[in-house]
């Protein structure tokens, strides 16, 4: 039983401390010990974590409440509930039967032969852990039954099996002297209430702190009611959730600030509109002083200006178990795919469609200090654009020892805004507009229709 000489800090004792028989075996004359082989072997299989596992579950958790949302007693005995033992506990420590979800515990101990064979004296015992707090139909189902003890044979413990129970006991003991806290699923008659606290909590916060304070991330909780609670904690969810219903709430904010007559930035009314449905498509593109190419006009150039990084904030876990993830900022690399325009009307936005390396396994730094990357793995497919005034560009150069690998370069940038280009050699570029400042004004965007847009 090394599992119960380890839990009673006996670890190295060599006997047992009740009856003084030793620890290991012994060879059949009884003098030559065999240090680290069991005399005998037990598994035990705590309970506890498994019982607060059963409250996470929101079909579960409402079941284990079902003998006190039953119908009335009528005399027959259909369930534990209804025996008069159940009403003794109920009697002697009415603190533990005020609370419904308190667990009510039996035991079942029998033996079994492990090889299916009668003519062998091999047995092994399991203790089993029924949860009667279920109802009829769920208490003794496979699932529902927690194997807590496992003791191996051959041969039968008999009379002597509470030598191997004090594990379990003393479990047992901490859930009735101390108890042990589990937190079960949201009532979902609550949510309404939920909502409505949370939003009277915000509007309270917004007395005392700057409006800087409140980023979209902290309006969003006022969402999560709607959602699945189990995905509250799932920094993940909520970033594309925001992506999501971002464009909705901003509109819809936009169009009440509007009817309420509140001052709202001209530039904020547009991109609340939308673009429009047309879209110019370029294969070169010049911003912030860099002339930018998509990868197929480069097929037939000696030069590689299709380059990008980005430094963005991000989700960062250490692997797919990794319950703690953190933001910080982290470098993506990329090569421009399409060049866009989107079209607002009074103003144009420029964005760049990318390929992206998968930052996990195609990027690593060598011993010189240079960044490589492997554009035959790629990622973050689902987000695939960025901003082109978010750019950086860089260069990418064949590594000579492994041609897979491409080094990752950068230059300083360059103007070219005031530089002449006589040869014409930037093809179909077109440089950025800047964004229009002097906007008429804009009625409310319920009253907009295709024949108010005005194309350029």
């Amino acid at each position: 039983m090394i599992a119960y000489f380890i839990r009673i800090k006996l670890k190295d004792a060599s006997a047992y401390p009740t009856c003084g028989v030793s620890r290991w075996k012994v060879n059949r004359r009884g003098t030559k010990k065999s240090k680290g082989v069991p005399a005998k072997v037990m598994w035990y299989f705590p309970p506890i974590p498994r019982l607060k596992r059963m409250f996470q579950s929101s079909k579960i958790a409402k079941d284990l409440i079902w003998h006190a949302q039953g119908e009335e007693f009528d005399g027959k005995m259909r369930h534990p509930s209804d025996s008069p033992s159940w009403k003794v506990i109920d009697h002697r420590w009415p603190d533990f039967a005020v609370d419904s979800r308190n667990l009510r515990l039996a035991i079942l101990i029998y033996g079994i032969n492990p090889h299916s064979s009668l003519s062998k004296r091999h047995s092994c015992w399991p203790v089993i852990m029924i949860t009667y707090n279920l109802p009829p139909w769920l208490c003794m189902k496979r699932k529902f039954m927690m194997l807590s003890l496992l003791i191996l044979g051959p041969r039968q413990p008999d009379n002597d099996i509470d030598i191997y129970l004090p594990p379990l006991i003393e479990d047992l003991k901490t859930l009735w002297e101390v108890g042990v806290e589990a937190y079960d699923v949201v009532d979902v008659s609550t949510l309404d209430k939920l909502q409505s606290e949370l939003v009277v909590t915000l509007c309270l916060l917004k007395k005392y702190f700057p409006p800087s304070f409140f980023d979209i991330m902290l309006h969003l909780t006022v969402h999560l009611v709607r959602e699945n609670p189990r995905q509250y904690k799932k920094q993940k969810w909520l970033q594309e959730e925001h992506m999501r219903t971002f464009t909705h709430w901003l509109q819809k904010n936009v169009e009440v600030s509007i009817d309420d007559k509140e001052s709202i930035y001209e530039t904020l009314r547009w991109i609340a509109h939308g673009p429009t449905h047309y879209m110019s498509e370029y294969h070169g593109y010049v911003i912030n002083g860099c002339h930018y190419n998509t990868k197929d006009r480069e097929e037939l150039r000696v030069t590689w200006n299709s380059g990008v990084s980005i430094v963005a904030t991000t989700i960062q876990i250490a692997s797919a178990k990794d319950k703690n993830p953190v933001f910080g900022e982290l470098c993506f690399y990329g090569i421009i795919t399409e060049i866009w325009e989107l079209d607002y009307t009074m103003f144009r936005i420029p964005i760049f469609k990318c390929n992206w390396v998968d930052n996990k396994s195609s990027i690593k730094v060598d011993e010189f200090g240079f960044t490589l990357v492997d554009f035959t793995k790629m990622a973050h497919k689902s987000n695939p654009f960025i901003l082109a005034s978010q750019a950086k560009q860089i260069f990418y150069v064949q590594d000579q020892l492994d041609p897979r690998w491409l080094v990752v370069l950068s230059t300083p940038q360059k103007d070219l805004f005031n530089r002449k280009d006589p040869d014409g050699s930037m093809g179909n570029s077109i440089k950025h507009h800047l964004l229009i400042t002097t906007l008429s004004q804009v009625e409310s965007f319920d009253t907009m229709d295709d024949s108010d847009v005005m194309c350029i």
